[in-house]
């Protein structure tokens, strides 16, 4: 289904239910990028582009946001190696 980004209806694509309702009892920041779940909470202050940005990922599908900042892929995909993937989702 494709959604206009104009659109006020127009909501983000957010992660399964069982990761909202996991941050809605912790205060851990997860994403999805490429169907994987992270906890990006301990690289929040770590990311090149500042906290603001990468918490506009957190709670939600970031895939789309990630492959329209990130030109140099080699060096993402180690960073993204990195950071802890969230299990069972």
């Amino acid at each position: 289904e494709l959604h206009n980004a104009s659109s006020p209806s127009t909501k983000p694509p957010s992660l399964p239910d069982s990761v909202s309702l996991a941050l809605a009892s912790s205060s851990r920041h997860l994403t999805a990028i490429h169907g994987v779940v992270y906890d990006i909470t301990d690289f929040l202050d770590e990311h090149p582009g500042g906290r603001q940005i990468l918490s506009l990922a957190s709670g939600r599908d970031a895939t789309f946001m990630f492959d329209s900042y990130h030109i140099r892929t080699d060096l993402v995909r180690k960073v993204l190696a990195k950071l802890p993937v969230v299990a069972g989702v």
